[in-house]
């Protein structure tokens, strides 16, 4: 399974710790020194939200629980009566640990379930979107009259600008040249309105992302590419900028992105 960048709720609950908890040790395996003392989120492909004690208490919930095995390094288990949460901090003098934490088959077939739910047809790039460092989303959109399907707001530690987005379809499966015709009806009927988002105080970037699809074929060594002339005046009427994203896709190549809600539910 390859690593994701969890977008994980606030407020995690123990339960869903505890799934996540089940994913690094699948992901990664076993290693002390990136649970103890710290839990080194990077390495392990864990998200932010639950402290360092949560994860911990988590662990040794599964454990006892029996969700994971704990087994001495020459394969002879341990009782989860002789288990201690200080024991997991071990390491020999080679630095490699004394024990070793295994998922119980049925925990594991579990978790590869939910893995497998929770494979989604990733969305193609075809949106509209305006941000800033400085843009005040709630301001604007008290006055704003067009509908966005995407709201986000700057926060400390986290996303570093405040923006809106309107999808105007999926680039996966629109070709090219439709979506530039959709395009060009969307920045046609909302004029005024987007010219007015393009001037608002703190936009610095406002994009119309459109997805070029391209199957490699033998002898392509490269291609330009630009908008046509009618999305590239009303582009410039209303002030936004054409940005084109090229996904190269191999024949029967399925590119799947992830839902971390069906990952949770369920089990």
């Amino acid at each position: 399974m390859e690593g994701i960048n969890w977008a994980v709720p606030e407020n995690m609950q123990q339960a869903d710790i505890e799934k996540f908890v089940l994913w690094s040790l699948d992901h990664t395996g076993w290693y002390p020194q990136l649970w103890f003392p710290e839990v080194r989120r990077e390495r392990i492909n864990f998200p932010d939200g639950p402290t360092d004690a949560d994860i911990h208490a988590a662990l040794f919930e599964l454990i006892r629980k029996g969700s994971v095995t704990l087994s001495r390094a020459d394969g002879v288990a341990i009782s989860t009566n002789d288990f201690r949460l200080e024991i997991l901090e071990e390491t020999q003098a080679d630095g490699q640990p004394p024990f070793n934490l295994d998922l119980e088959e049925s925990v594991h077939q579990k978790l590869h379930d939910a893995v497998d739910r929770s494979k989604v047809l990733r969305r193609g790039h075809f949106e509209l979107f305006a941000l800033g460092d400085e843009f005040d989303v709630n301001t604007y959109l008290l006055s704003a009259t067009l509908d966005f399907d995407n709201v986000w707001h700057r926060r400390e530690g986290g996303r570093p600008t405040s923006g809106v987005g309107k999808r105007l379809g999926d680039g996966a499966v629109i070709p090219l040249a439709e979506q530039e015709r959709i395009a060009v009806e969307y920045l046609s009927a909302n004029r005024d309105p987007l010219r007015e988002l393009a001037k608002f105080p703190g936009v610095t970037t406002f994009n119309l992302g459109l997805q070029y699809n391209v199957e490699p074929r033998e002898g392509l060594r490269g291609f330009c590419m630009g908008p046509s002339p009618s999305l590239m005046w009303h582009a410039l009427d209303v002030g936004v900028h054409p940005t084109f994203y090229v996904v190269l896709k191999r024949p029967g190549e399925v590119d799947h992105g992830f839902s971390l809600e069906a990952f949770l539910e369920g089990w």
